[in-house]
């Protein structure tokens, strides 16, 4: 059965690196052809059990390797597709056993190596690790994981094709009357979007409300030119830019990710790539301090730069009244957790730091490049030291108020199941990814985050008795962001306890603090009386009068968007993490209750065009 000889190295060639939908679908076909025509050929079993592993099927994968191992014991690529399988099922000690088995084959001395023939086994070990209990080993594996990531990218030309060629020259483009909003994660974004969607069209614009993973596919080759409304400007989001402007769309940003972040030259260097800032035709900045660093930095985006405000607030503000002193004697106790770098769902911890590194755009062989992978792991080790110690304050509290509902909510790209098991004897806690974080405020009767993590900003606009977790210490947060700075910390449960036990026992919030209000003022613009999702989109419209063509918006090639495309898109379990699918009634519902609070009367005609995305025209 020489065509179907399958080695360790050919597996990963063929099925470990990303795949778009044709590649997947081939790919699979092919596996299930093979297994199918040779039931019993561990090497064929092998090669379907390891593509339903990487798809995160581990249940269809299991029967499939347990057949091939039982075959051929020690087949090695059996074992290593085996292990990850375990790792995917939460067999935490049998994958630990096989993962060691495996690696002590790559390290005859006994001490673990970590190489490339070995990455995805060591991500694995590490994560194993993290849910054992064994933090520090975790810690090691993590942190040996990203310098070699670091190393293996130092080598190699950037990932972008930023650099290889020029951006197209600029010239004075003329779009149609289109605005398009591209939502990444719709928990955190959407109703933002809409409200800026609201606005917009109701001065005129044909608005696209859709899905980022659908939208950017192609970078926007795909739609008639209008503007672009970007959540940040790395390096990726570069690469969108370049292709956006040269098939005659201007681009706009609104960097939403900087609430996460500290206002200092360095980390704005990290997370703002220097071709995106001169590429962007608009900027949207949330206040002084964002416009400030970044033109100490980027001194040539001062001209095109326009402080709005973040559109979050408008949602706060029509969701959550101007005071919100008393508490809902029924609510839940809310928790955000920040685990999605070392608790990733669908991907490997390897996977997640080739992909943060990318993201920065920086030669990992620079200065400032060192300075970005130096404060990557520190962020990890700092995730790393919450898990425990976060899955430990919420059983003190579900002990301590075993009447209370509490709710955690992982992070939008976190895998849900550590949780569901590290509460399973907590009957009053539930792991709830549904719904947006405004929702669930909205219910809760205190809120808890995890220090850095950008919710901080959230609880605080809504009024809701909000609690920064900081823990004992081991780890500090090294992010001294925005959120770091705001809302009354707590390092243990027990701290957490005597915060809320007078709150909910009927009593009064936790102090606020006066420094909070200050900071906030510094961060983030909050005009009176006025709505920041309707001052950005005045200065969209002014973007588009300068550079307006005279034909009509062709509509029809924005309704036909689906049947036009070379092939269907079809969403990875990835993307509907983020953006779970919406029918056009629930986003038609959901658009009008926003304008209905906001006091827009406008009608609007709203259809879908593709997966999770909407056209949105007043009527």
């Amino acid at each position: 059965m020489a065509e179907t000889r399958i080695t360790a190295q050919d597996l990963w060639k063929i099925i470990a690196q990303p795949m778009n939908d044709a590649q997947r679908r081939a790919v699979g076909e092919t596996c299930a052809t093979l297994a199918t025509q040779h039931p019993d050929n561990p090497e064929a079993l092998t090669l379907l059990g390891f593509y339903y592993t990487r798809l995160g099927r581990h249940a269809d994968a299991l029967p499939l390797l347990d057949h091939a191992r039982a075959l051929q014991p020690e087949y090695g690529p059996t074992l290593h597709a085996l292990a990850l399988t375990y790792v995917g099922l939460e067999r935490h000690t049998e994958a630990e056993a096989l993962l060691r088995a495996l690696l002590a084959k790559d390290s005859p001395g006994g001490a673990l190596t970590i190489s490339t023939n070995n990455l995805d086994l060591v991500s694995a070990l590490a994560a194993t690790a993290l849910y054992l209990g064994r933090t520090q080993e975790a810690q090691t594996l993590y942190a040996g994981i990203i310098d070699l990531t670091a190393a293996i990218l130092a080598e190699r030309p950037k990932a972008t094709s930023t650099d290889d060629a020029p951006y197209p020259d600029k010239p004075h483009r003329t779009v149609q009357n289109i605005l398009y909003l591209p939502v990444e994660v719709s928990a955190r974004e959407l109703d933002a979007k809409i409200l800026i969607a609201i606005f917009a069209a109701s001065k005129g614009m044909n608005v696209v409300v859709g899905a980022s993973s659908m939208l950017t596919r192609y970078g926007f080759s795909d739609l008639p030119p209008g503007i672009v409304l970007l959540k940040t400007f790395n390096a990726i989001d570069a690469s969108i830019m370049k292709s956006a402007i040269g098939k005659g769309h201007l681009v706009a940003v609104i960097d939403e990710e900087a609430v996460g972040r500290a206002s200092t030259d360095s980390v704005y260097r990290f997370n703002v790539d220097p071709k995106a800032a001169a590429a962007a035709d608009l900027i949207l900045a949330q206040g002084k301090e964002q416009q400030e660093v970044m033109h100490r930095i980027y001194p040539e985006t001062t001209a095109k730069m326009r402080v709005t405000g973040n559109p979050k607030t408008d949602v706060f503000k029509l969701t959550f009244p101007e005071s919100n002193d008393t508490v809902k004697k029924d609510g839940s106790i809310l928790i955000c957790l920040m685990s999605g770098n070392v608790n990733p769902n669908a991907r490997s911890f390897a996977e997640c730091a080739s992909s943060t590194l990318r993201l920065s755009g920086l030669s990992t062989n620079s200065d400032v490049g060192r300075e970005f992978v130096a404060l990557f792991k520190s962020c990890v080790s700092f995730e790393i030291e919450m898990v425990p110690q976060i899955a430990a304050a919420v059983r003190t509290l579900a002990a301590n108020f075993p009447k209370r509902k509490i709710v955690v909510r992982p992070h939008p790209v976190e895998s849900p199941s550590f949780w569901n098991r590290a509460f399973s004897n907590q009957p009053n806690v539930s792991i709830r990814a549904d719904g947006t974080l405004t929702d669930w405020l909205r219910d809760s009767a205190a809120f808890v985050y995890i220090s850095g993590s950008t919710s901080g900003l959230e609880g605080y606009l809504s009024g809701v008795p909000t609690i920064r977790f900081v823990g004992d210490g081991r780890a500090l947060d090294p992010a001294n962001s925005f959120s770091s700075r705001i809302n009354v910390p707590a390092r243990t449960g027990d701290e957490l306890v005597q915060l809320l036990k007078p709150l909910l026992d009927g009593g009064a919030a936790p102090a606020a603090r006066k420094a909070d209000g200050d900071i906030v003022s510094q961060f983030l613009y909050r005009p009176d009386g006025q709505f920041v999702s309707r001052a950005i989109a005045d200065e969209l419209r002014a973007l588009h009068r300068a550079h307006s063509t005279k034909d009509n918006a062709p509509l029809e090639a924005l309704q036909s968007y689906n049947e036009r495309r070379s092939e269907p898109f079809k969403p990875l379990e990835f993307h509907l993490r983020k953006f779970p699918e919406m029918s056009s009634e629930d986003f038609t519902r959901r658009l009008h209750d926003l304008a209905a609070k906001a006091g827009i009367t406008q009608s609007f005609d709203i259809e879908k065009i593709e997966f999770n995305s909407f056209l949105i025209r007043a009527h």
